[in-house]
């Protein structure tokens, strides 16, 4: 499924407007919810 690419996006976005603590644990669980191991750069 291409859902990583809008996800990618709106965690970046949020990167932004939110800290990175919070943007970084949204992606932890975004990454487990898909169930892959996706390199995420904040």
């Amino acid at each position: 499924m291409q859902c990583t690419e809008s996800i990618e996006k709106v965690i970046y976005s949020s990167n932004i407007r939110f800290r990175r603590k919070s943007s970084y644990f949204m992606v932890a669980l975004f990454v487990v919810k898909e169930g892959e191991q996706h390199e995420v750069i904040l």
